[in-house]
């Protein structure tokens, strides 16, 4: 379904890539997760399917379709996206915020008016009802929804146009252990139901056991372990996550963040400090 063909990423020129060489192939209905630390390169490679990132070098095909600039529109049919922020319009209801996701398919005089088609309003009453949310949240305001019950929407969103791929980029990363696991769960009943591929990428290691088919685990852009969550070793994890190992680019700047002193700020946020206090 989803094919990685030596996939190169540098988001500037001579800089450490922030993926190298990936090569794999994620089947048909397979719930394969994407596990490693921050800055490994699962995010990126995750936005290569949908075009939301492109390339350096190698190709990525979506059921046999390469993912081109002129192919986009038609990939981004066949792909749903679940973001890490949730991605969901506060004021909106949760019903449209749901219908949201349908909108490359919709009429655009259909969302001008947000008068939606009947067929289409009983598909988010079903998706939203099979994750676990009552008729009576359809025309509450996302902005009084917690983070969990914001998720269940943004899952259901994800679905609603019936796509053959499912991108999840770090779920659960803002929720706690308990919820996490109820939206995973939530998610792989939905990628059962509909029959749907989904691609999640997660940095527990734990959620990744319990819930994939498949773990690709990254380290530094590439991969590192492509298997069944029952093989994934001890010595595995400790070295994805072993600080002593090598660096992207990304996590060598998430590192040198981390390691400045509190009271020192880049030059370049100075100077906009500067800019924002002379604009007042």
């Amino acid at each position: 379904m989803i094919v990685f063909q030596s996939i190169t990423k540098r988001y500037t020129k001579g800089a450490q890539p922030a993926l190298d060489g990936v090569s794999l192939e994620v089947h048909a209905k397979q719930f394969c997760v994407v596990l490693g630390p921050s800055g490994s390169g699962k995010s990126t490679l995750l936005r290569t399917v949908n075009g939301l990132v492109r390339p350096t070098s190698g190709r990525v095909l979506v059921g046999g379709t390469p993912v081109l600039p002129r192919t986009t529109k038609i990939i981004r049919r066949r792909v749903g996206m679940i973001h890490q922020q949730f991605n969901l319009v506060p004021r909106l209801s949760v019903l449209d915020n749901v219908i949201a996701g349908a909108l490359p398919v919709v009429p655009h005089w259909r969302v001008l008016l947000r008068r939606w088609p009947v067929s289409l309003e009983r598909r988010a009453c079903e998706l939203l009802e099979s994750v676990n949310l009552k008729p009576a949240y359809l025309q509450r305001r996302v902005s009084e929804l917690s983070g969990g019950e914001q998720q269940r929407v943004a899952i259901a969103r994800a679905f609603i146009a019936r796509p053959d791929v499912v991108l999840a980029d770090e779920p659960v990363a803002s929720l706690d252990p308990s919820t996490s696991r109820t939206v995973l769960a939530l998610l792989r009943s939905a990628a059962e139901q509909t029959g749907a591929t989904v691609l999640c990428s997660l940095h527990q290691v734990d959620l990744a056991r319990a819930f994939s088919d498949r773990i690709v685990a990254m380290r530094a852009g590439k991969v590192v372990f492509d298997g069944a969550p029952d093989l994934l070793q001890k010595e595995t994890v400790s070295t994805i996550y072993s600080d002593g190992g090598p660096k992207s680019a990304r996590e060598t700047e998430l590192l040198t963040e981390s390691k400045r002193p509190a009271d020192t700020k880049p030059e370049s946020n100075a100077g906009s400090a500067q800019q924002m206090a002379a604009a007042r």
